[in-house]
């Protein structure tokens, strides 16, 4: 008789017994019609009658059982017949095809290995009834017994002994280093909360891990998802499809249309609606200027659709050529610690995190990215200094990609366990460092880079955009890659904008004068012909700097008239970094390279004048509160970070370089001499000419707490102003 499955084979009518790769069918004999009847198996209606299943070409042929569909399709296809690089089901026998599914495969190449299904996984007969689905037959029953039917393992109870069990091997096996020393650990974080918190189906998770641990730790896997969700109380069906779910994307969905053009146009007028009064008659007042920013205010960034598509969770070329892409927040090199001690520095704020995910131990986990790396300082000591990574570090984007995937864990727990919303957080938060923000930058800095190999590049090869693409499937072996030139592009764009939605007024974002101050995100969404977009986050980011909340407890107020000073973790440790202020302008509105807003406009007319009256407004409603903050304090706020000073000087320079050029333009006519203006250019023109007188004056009153002369070449500022 046949080798572990005596009584199955017996009672499902086999004969012989075949490997798991004979690929021979075998037909049913009633010569094997004498075994007792487990699952498989009806009651019999007639108590003298062996009621055994057997295959047969005339009966119409099941559908694939639920498990089947869950777990066997995430390799071989929803019909079995093969997917990507895993083989048809279809040429095994019956024994083979039990006798692979029970006992798994080991093979000598990751795709050889299957994971083993036991009774608990999947019944005997959901496997006969697969089986039968597989090859087109249909399960027929003697005369007198019930129909056949197929039966479903028991559901599992989740009682907390046994979550408390799954997570214990769970977290051991997502700790386990595979052949090339990296666990699941150091890519997916510190658990598994955002698939969890994902539809992600056993069969692909499956398929993942068993890429890198055996068969007993890919099920602790799968168990401890199911465990985290069961704890969490999320109703698998009810979670995001992971094919079409893009992490962060405001609102949901993506704005419609064919072309970026399309898709800003119905951005501005969704602004429109949304801040009526930027779509009314000209702004020329405080009062209305003060409606108009509370309008802005009221938009969070985080909920409010745009024509932008932000990157899914994980990407899978499995999942055919779309899914091959360089556009997943997952990072395509593990973060793994420089030695054992860093690697336990990394798991102990792990442990910390899982046990307690509260904002302080999530800063402490995302602290740490960066000296698990280079190994400096006293790993106890989280206010331990770090150096800048060198930007040809293959882990400098993958760091900045983790740091992501953190945050995203960290948010998707906070709302499933504690009911804390993203839109519900402070739109500055006190994050360390803007991961989001900081993996576009990353990638912008190496988008360039040449990545075939280093005899091919010489002294351009970059080994960020080799890892990067290496790790995609998204590369032509014999030496021609796809067009991946829009691709890097998209991966940048949404990078950027999810992070400004992390943080509104970019005051915890790092580096550099020209990424804080949008240039590289504001540049890409100006050659897209994307203006609307482009006003919302310019004046969206100067507002949420002055009147949006900073993260709790991180803002120490000032006296009446003084300003309040807030703290960051730039470094591991809080320091006094910024004084907020209702109008810090940081080059708002200038881009430099001649791209000033309201220098292009959309070529449809009907766009453009919805796009210029949207803009002037806004430049309106900034000017007046500009003027009416400096005349109610006789002084201007700035913002100061790490030497990045933004004083009244400043605002002088976004007036000259995009407030007046622009309105020269939108009116057609000089803003030089008020005096020889009518109507609203006229109106236009004065009112930049007192934002000037205010701003000087400012300038002559200095700046408290940055000495007598601070930054006078922008105080000098007086270029082509009124």
């Amino acid at each position: 008789m046949c080798r572990h499955f005596k009584h199955l084979f017996l009672l499902l009518g086999m004969l012989g017994c075949g490997s798991a790769k004979d690929g021979a069918s075998v037909s049913p004999s009633s010569d094997t019609a004498t075994a007792t009847a487990n699952d498989s198996a009806a009651p019999p209606s007639d108590p003298d009658v062996e009621c055994i299943p057997e295959l047969s070409a005339d009966h119409p042929a099941p559908e694939f059982s639920a498990v089947f569909l869950e777990t066997c399709a995430g390799c071989h296809g929803a019909d079995g017949l093969g997917q990507g690089a895993y083989p048809s089901m279809k040429g095994l026998s019956l024994e083979g095809f039990m006798n692979t599914v029970r006992f798994g495969l080991v093979g000598d190449t990751v795709l050889d290995n299957m994971p083993a299904f036991d009774a608990t996984r999947i019944t005997d007969s959901q496997l006969m009834s697969d089986y039968a689905a597989l090859t087109g037959q249909g399960i027929k029953m003697p005369d007198g017994c019930e129909p056949f039917a197929a039966q479903s393992p028991e559901p599992t109870e989740w009682s907390v002994e046994l979550i408390d069990a799954a997570k214990e091997a769970g977290l051991s096996a997502w700790r386990t280093p595979d052949h090339e020393g990296a666990a699941c650990a150091n890519c997916h974080g510190s658990a598994p909360y955002g698939i969890a918190n994902i539809g992600y189906r056993d069969g692909d998770i499956l398929r993942r891990a068993m890429l890198h641990v055996d068969s007993e730790r890919t099920w602790a896997v799968v168990d401890w998802v199911a465990a985290l969700r069961a704890e969490m109380d999320l109703e698998k069906t009810a979670l995001p499809d992971p094919m079409i779910f893009r992490p962060l994307q405001p609102g949901g969905i993506v704005i419609d249309g064919a072309t970026p053009a399309e898709r800003d146009h119905a951005f501005g007028q969704q602004l429109a609606a949304a801040a009526p009064t930027l779509a009314g008659p000209p702004i020329h007042d405080a009062a209305t200027a003060q409606q108009a920013v509370a309008e802005y205010l009221a938009i969070d960034a985080r909920t409010f659709p745009i024509g932008i598509q932000f990157n899914r969770y994980t990407e899978d070329g499995h999942h055919g050529t779309e899914h091959a892409s360089l556009r997943e927040w997952l990072p395509d090199h593990a973060i793994v610690g420089v030695d054992e001690a860093a690697q336990d520095a990394i798991y102990a704020t792990h442990d910390a995190w899982i046990a307690d995910p509260s904002w302080d131990n999530f800063l402490m986990m995302e602290n740490i990215i960066d000296r698990s790396q280079y190994g400096v300082g006293d790993w106890s000591d989280e206010q331990t200094s770090v150096p800048t990574a060198a930007s040809s570090e293959p882990t400098s984007l993958a760091r900045q990609q983790y740091r992501s995937v953190l945050l995203f864990q960290h948010l998707m727990r906070a709302q499933a366990e504690q009911g804390v919303r993203y839109e519900d957080l402070p739109s500055t938060p006190s994050y360390r460092i803007n991961g989001p923000w900081k993996a576009a930058d990353e990638f912008r800095s190496h988008s360039d880079g040449c990545w075939y190999s280093p005899d091919d590049c010489g002294d351009d090869y970059d080994p960020v955009m080799a890892s990067k693409l290496d790790f995609t499937g998204k590369v032509d072996w014999d030496g021609d890659p796809w067009d991946i030139s829009s691709e890097k592009e998209d991966f940048i764009l949404s990078w950027f904008w999810a992070g400004f939605t992390v943080d509104n007024g970019l005051l915890m974002t790092c580096c550099g004068n020209s990424t804080k101050s949008t240039e590289y995100l504001t540049g890409r969404l100006y050659a897209r012909g994307m203006y609307n977009h482009l006003t919302f986050l310019r004046f969206k980011k100067n507002l949420a700097v002055g009147f949006e909340d900073s993260y709790p407890g991180d803002c120490v107020e000032g006296a009446p008239g003084e300003p309040t000073i807030c703290y960051d973790f730039q470094h591991g440790r809080p320091e006094p970094q910024t004084i907020v202020s209702p109008h810090a302008q940081n080059w708002n509105y200038f881009l430099g390279y001649g791209k000033g807003l309201g220098h292009k406009t959309p070529d449809d007319p009907a766009a453009k004048d919805l796009y210029q009256l949207l803009l002037a407004n806004s430049f309106r409603m900034m000017a007046y509160t500009i003027i009416s903050h400096i005349e109610s304090t006789g002084w201007a706020d700035g913002v100061r970070d790490n030497g990045n000073r933004d004083v009244a000087g400043f605002g002088l320079r976004s007036l000259a370089d995009s407030y007046v050029p622009f309105f020269n333009d939108y009116h057609g006519v000089s803003m030089d001499d008020p005096a020889a203006l009518t109507g609203e250019a006229a109106a236009d023109a004065h009112m930049l000419e007192l934002m000037t007188q205010r701003l000087h004056e400012a300038c002559e009153l200095g700046y408290p707490g940055y000495g007598a002369d601070p930054w006078p070449g922008h105080c000098d500022y007086s270029e082509d102003l009124p």
